[in-house]
């Protein structure tokens, strides 16, 4: 709700449906002392490692970067292969245009190549095991997410499998291309399921990547 940059801030529907708001509750006074009592210095420890973040993403960003998977090379469509990959390793994605005049909540801006945002974001999947799958024609990426919503306590049994009851989200991701600018929008949308699901694989998400959330889209430009 505080971002400063207007296209990134969440709309009516979005903070309504936000875990923050959805599940209530507030914090004592005590809970808010021993929050903030270590705050400054893990706010000076993050600040740097973004920085050496962002200079490392940097460096990284306009060097060639293939994404693989599946034993398989994804190239833009005018993209030359490299000598190492083999035709029948190619699968060539077309790049779709962003729609629209400003961005939104679930999107972010970079200046990063398709190729380096979708090896950043499956690279975090990967990281924590989790399923997906990569669009043959354009460069987008399918996952779910599911939680158990009837957890018992940890002193009691857990449930049964039979029992237990589970809430889904089905998430994807697709990389646009921004006319007229050498940007490119990284859009979540949520496919079908729990909406506070999705908002909460949004956010881990984009704190995955924000080294490559940087840079806004330039209004004039998009309605031409």
């Amino acid at each position: 709700m505080l971002q400063i940059n207007p296209n990134q801030r969440l709309s009516t529907v979005a903070i309504m449906g936000h875990p923050w708001i959805a599940k209530g509750g507030a914090a004592t006074a005590d809970e808010v002392r021993e929050q903030f009592a270590g705050r400054h210095q893990v706010n000076k420890t993050k600040a740097l490692e973004d920085a050496e973040a962002k200079m490392a993403a940097k460096r990284a960003g306009g060097a060639r970067r293939d994404f693989a998977f599946g034993g398989k090379v994804y190239l833009r469509e005018d993209e030359i292969a490299g000598p190492e990959t083999t035709a029948d390793q190619i699968v060539r994605l077309r790049l779709k245009e962003f729609q629209g005049e400003r961005g939104g909540p679930n999107q972010f801006f970079s200046v990063f190549k398709p190729d380096y945002l979708l090896t950043e974001l499956t690279a975090s999947m990967n990281t924590e095991g989790k399923e997906f799958t990569v669009s043959d024609a354009t460069w987008k990426v399918n996952f779910s997410e599911s939680k158990q919503i009837n957890a018992e306590d940890d002193e009691e049994e857990s449930k049964s499998d039979a029992d237990a009851i589970f809430e889904k989200t089905n998430i994807q991701v697709e990389i646009l291309k921004v006319a007229g600018q050498d940007k490119y929008c990284v859009d979540f949308k949520r496919k079908a399921g729990s909406a506070i699901l999705f908002y909460s694989q949004v956010e881990k998400y984009f704190n995955a990547m924000q080294v490559c959330n940087n840079t806004t889209l330039d209004a004039d430009e998009s309605q031409q």
